[in-house]
């Protein structure tokens, strides 16, 4: 898995008791390098975890093509990614399933909680099994009250009524979300475009925008910014700002030597995350904007 993300992605292989081996990105995404990851595959290698950083998709067509060749399944952390698309197709649909997350900070939120897609029946049907106790017949399913066998050690992972109920109805306006997002990041591209201190990723249509990603030329640009904007009460992010491999639970247990990260490193000394939220007013960008200028 790539070694950018919220730690959430590789505890999860933890908890399994599976070994995590950390991939480095490209710098200008965010997203694991598919030329990486060819190098760190070995025979032990059973499942690949992409992240799709900032709404920004992985280069799927590379990394399906390295999976399929080697046999290994592929995992999408969408959590940034409700929105996005690789040629047409929305991610989470490349791989064994695609997990989303619907934390408060999220595009849509059920106050916590998320969900998993695939478009394998089996695999559904055990996901279904295993956050629920691994109960083998919903209530709807049964024949008599009360019959049912338990098949897998399964949790008690299931949504509530209440949050599934206030996702739904945020989805239903999702369209509408997602227009404006993509409006607020042309409208930052257009003012930040000629500034040659910071680097901005190009627009693009299939990004979700779940932030706005500046890069500064150097750590102290980037804290003098993030002085500016919490001098002026203006709240920004910034994802992320460590390594998972230099953090130090995984630094005690596996010993990772950083300098297999350069470009995490990178990222995470020079990214800062800007809003991109539906109610962000043009003339509340353009004062962001004259921040960054001021301030750089």
């Amino acid at each position: 898995m790539t070694a950018m993300s919220h730690t959430a992605t590789s505890h999860a292989v933890e908890y399994t008791g599976a070994k995590v081996i950390f991939a480095d990105i490209n710098f200008s995404t965010g997203n694991i390098d598919p030329e990486n990851i060819k190098k760190l595959i070995n025979k032990k290698t059973k499942a690949l975890i992409i992240v799709h950083m900032a709404g920004k998709s992985c280069e799927m067509k590379k990394i399906v093509e390295i999976c399929n060749k080697k046999k290994i399944k592929i995992i999408e952390d969408c959590a940034h990614a409700l929105g996005t698309k690789f040629e047409k197709k929305h991610v989470g649909n490349f791989g064994i399933s695609g997990c989303f997350s619907f934390y408060p900070t999220k595009q849509l939120t059920t106050g916590e909680g998320g969900a998993l897609i695939t478009n394998s029946s089996s695999f559904d049907r055990k996901v279904k099994m295993l956050k629920a106790f691994g109960i083998d017949k919903d209530i709807t399913e049964r024949k008599n009250p009360g019959e049912y066998d338990v098949k897998y050690l399964g949790f008690n992972y299931r949504m509530t009524d209440f949050q599934a109920a206030m996702g739904y109805n945020q989805l239903k306006n999702y369209n509408k979300n997602l227009k404006r997002r993509l409006e607020i990041a042309k409208r930052y591209i257009k003012r930040l475009k000629d500034m040659n201190k910071i680097f901005i990723p190009e627009f693009s249509k299939n990004d979700s925008y779940f932030v706005f990603q500046i890069f500064l030329n150097t750590k102290k640009m980037k804290f003098d910014l993030m002085k500016k904007f919490k001098e002026k009460n203006i709240g920004i992010s910034v994802h992320y700002g460590t390594p998972i491999p230099s953090m130090t639970y995984y630094k005690k247990k596996y010993n990772y030597k950083l300098h297999q990260y350069k470009n995490s490193l990178d990222y995470a000394q020079k990214v800062i995350s800007l809003p991109v939220y539906p109610k962000l007013k043009n003339n509340e960008i353009d004062l962001i904007c004259k921040y960054i200028k001021e301030s750089i």
